[in-house]
């Protein structure tokens, strides 16, 4: 697999801060979305959004909530928001 850079959101690394997590969890819970997206076998819950977010997906894992972007060509993944269940979605 080729090198991806995983762009994190200012809003989304704050979030990891305030909370003491890591950038490495998100960064590995994105590589493994990128997987199942290429077509792989993996085990992760991934879901592609409803518009107006149609171009974003959401990773669960466990009570977090990662909303993401992704540009196969640049391979780059942006991602927009990390938060709790129930705060994720109000972009």
């Amino acid at each position: 697999m080729n090198q991806w850079e995983i762009i994190l959101s200012k809003g989304a690394l704050k979030f990891l801060r305030k909370n003491h997590f890591p950038e490495t969890t998100v960064t590995e819970v994105i590589i493994v979305a990128i997987k199942k997206l290429s077509g792989e076998d993996a085990s992760i819950d991934l879901k592609k959004l409803h518009p107006p977010y149609a171009d974003y997906f959401r990773v669960r894992s466990s009570r977090l909530r990662i909303i993401f972007s992704i540009d196969f060509a640049g391979h780059t993944a942006d991602v927009i928001e990390i938060n709790w269940r129930g705060s994720a979605y109000k972009l």
